[in-house]
């Protein structure tokens, strides 16, 4: 693929707790903005979230305005943008753009909206990291979010509406888009940026070496797996599909880690 311009942004995004601030930071680090005002660190993203206020905010005001908390947590299909996010959008990008430099943002919230960005930014790229529905649903009960303590299997319906989000969105733009494992950015993240170089033609350095173990807590999956399995198959069946395409689209790099690695 030719490389696109600066002006185009890289968008990283992914379920919440699947290794996007990792996958985040590594962007970043390989010369990609993402931001001069950032999310700081919080419970569960010691190293911080590397998301972008303004981003964040546009996200956070569109979801108020369909009737879904800032957070994200929804299992509602269709969202819209607000004329006023809209106009807000158009100038925020604008304005990033204007630096003539490579640039994009992190975000999950970006999976609710993903067809608002990518016709506002048509040579937009973007990065998306999955991880499995055990393992996000064990972090997010880890980390204490209210809205699953009443509603446990909430945590695994988010992460199925996402992810079905993302692999639609896909298998609609493949030219546009690279689907990655939170075991391939762990296990070979070089390898991860040479295909994003070559499949999406964006200008991305060489990520540095960010990962820590612990970061990404990784538990053995037996009795959550075998739960979700149970109650919902269609979410596990899901991250099959979404594992094969991403190690299509980078070769047998592993999409499952030994016990002993950590992932967050």
């Amino acid at each position: 693929m030719n490389p696109v311009a600066v002006t185009s942004a890289l968008i990283v995004s992914g379920m919440h707790r699947s290794g996007t601030s990792l996958l985040a930071s590594l962007v970043e680090g390989a010369g990609v903005s993402l931001g001069t005002r950032l999310i700081g660190p919080s419970r569960g993203n010691e190293r911080g979230h590397f998301e972008d206020l303004d981003f964040y905010e546009i996200h956070a005001r569109s979801l108020e305005a369909n009737g879904v908390p800032e957070h994200g947590f929804t299992l509602v299909g269709e969202l819209t943008v607000p004329p006023e996010m809209r106009s807000a959008a158009a100038q925020l990008v604008a304005a990033k753009a204007a630096a003539g430099a490579p640039w994009g943002w992190k975000d999950p919230r970006t999976c609710l909206f993903l067809d608002f960005w990518a016709e506002l930014l048509p040579e937009s790229r973007f990065l998306f990291v999955v991880r499995s529905p055990w393992e996000v649903v064990d972090s997010l009960f880890r980390r204490g979010d209210e809205t699953f303590a009443t509603h446990p299997l909430l945590a695994a319906r988010v992460w199925l509406h996402y992810n079905r989000r993302i692999h639609e969105f896909v298998v609609r733009h493949p030219t546009r888009c690279l689907l990655v494992a939170v075991e391939q950015v762990v296990a070979e993240p070089a390898r991860v940026f040479a295909a994003a170089r070559r499949r999406l033609g964006f200008p991305l350095g060489e990520p540095p070496v960010r990962y820590e173990e612990g970061l990404l807590a990784r538990r053995p999956a037996s009795s959550l797996k075998v739960i979700l399995e149970a109650v919902l198959p269609e979410a596990t069946e899901l991250h099959v599909q979404m594992c094969r395409l991403a190690e299509s689209s980078l070769g047998q790099i592993p999409t499952a880690l030994p016990r002993s690695a950590a992932a967050a």
